[in-house]
């Protein structure tokens, strides 16, 4: 069995996959830290109003320089792109979003059927690459892990609401300062 891709198969993700739509637009550059930084991580949907004023920042920023827009030579993709920066309310920008699958918009029941966004699955998708992408270089060591597992401990230990056992960890690490002081008088030397 062959398992290599067809070239059919890349060009039909590559015109009509909402993932590939993402990455290859004008401006991810500032939609994917956008929807990274309001989107990704937040426990559930968000707010559309609240949302709508990130959007309106974000261009803000774009607007400034701070990330830069769209090059003059893609004005005339700008109706067909929803991602270009040529919309003047951030909730067109939403709507266009919504309609590529990078949002979904929702109207939950119990919140007077005020409108709220989440990322898609193709929008999450196309963060997953970009973020293997940006840190393929900065693979977490084992040794690394060894400190981080060795301060969650410390932290356990120091949270302990026991008594006796707070005194228990106070009483060791005297001891083992005392250990390495004796050594460094002795003329040891310490790593």
């Amino acid at each position: 069995m062959d398992e290599a891709l067809a070239a059919d198969a890349v060009a039909d993700a590559w015109e009509e996959h909402p993932t590939w739509a993402l990455l290859r637009s004008h401006n991810g550059r500032w939609i994917l830290p956008l929807f990274s930084r309001h989107l990704e991580f937040a426990d559930g949907p968000v707010s559309a109003d609240w949302f709508h004023q990130k959007v309106a920042e974000a261009l803000g920023a774009v607007s400034e320089g701070e990330a830069a827009p769209a090059s003059a030579d893609v004005a005339d993709a700008s109706a067909e792109d929803p991602a270009l920066p040529r919309r003047s309310a951030p909730a067109d920008y939403c709507r266009g979003w919504v309609d590529n699958r990078w949002l979904v918009r929702s109207r939950p029941h119990d919140r007077e059927g005020r409108a709220e966004y989440r990322l898609s699955q193709y929008s999450l998708q196309a963060l997953r690459i970009v973020r293997e992408l940006v840190d393929a270089d900065s693979v977490v060591s084992e040794a690394r892990f060894g400190s981080i597992a060795h301060a969650v401990h410390q932290l356990a230990d120091m949270t302990d609401p026991d008594p006796d056992a707070q005194l228990a960890r106070i009483d060791d690490q005297i001891a083992q300062l005392q250990a390495r002081r004796a050594r460094i008088a002795a003329g040891g030397v310490e790593p």
